[in-house]
């Protein structure tokens, strides 16, 4: 039987007033990491994280036209690093904002990459 889940509605599913709603760390991670996942839900970080990629979304598809990259979206921002915005787009997709797009050669680092495209 599955658990049932509060219902999201934008940034409280990433991380506001729900509280953890995703496991931004794993039980296996170290203490450092565990830390890191509570502050960044506890500030609400997360959710702001998504905001600011949810736009630069917006700004790649109306000029590229074509889902982007974890790092193309990054290299696009000195806000965010490719790591923060790698964590948020499984978050981001789990809420419904977005969606994987076909893997193609990312434009930064040159290798083989999942996109990700706004719903």
């Amino acid at each position: 039987m599955s658990k049932a889940r509060a219902p999201m509605d934008g940034t409280e599913a990433l991380g506001g007033d729900l509280g953890p709603l995703f496991a931004r760390a794993r039980s296996a991670d170290p203490e450092t990491s565990k830390a890191a996942a509570r502050e960044v839900t506890r500030t609400g970080a997360a959710a702001k994280q998504a905001k600011a990629i949810r736009v630069l979304m917006q700004d790649y598809a109306a000029v590229c036209r074509e889902p982007a990259t974890a790092s193309e979206l990054a290299d696009l921002t000195h806000a965010l690093d490719r790591y923060q915005v790698a964590r948020r787009l499984p978050e981001m997709r789990e809420a419904g904002w977005v969606a994987n797009g076909p893997a193609r050669k990312c434009r930064v680092t040159g290798r083989s990459a999942m996109t990700w495209r706004l719903v």
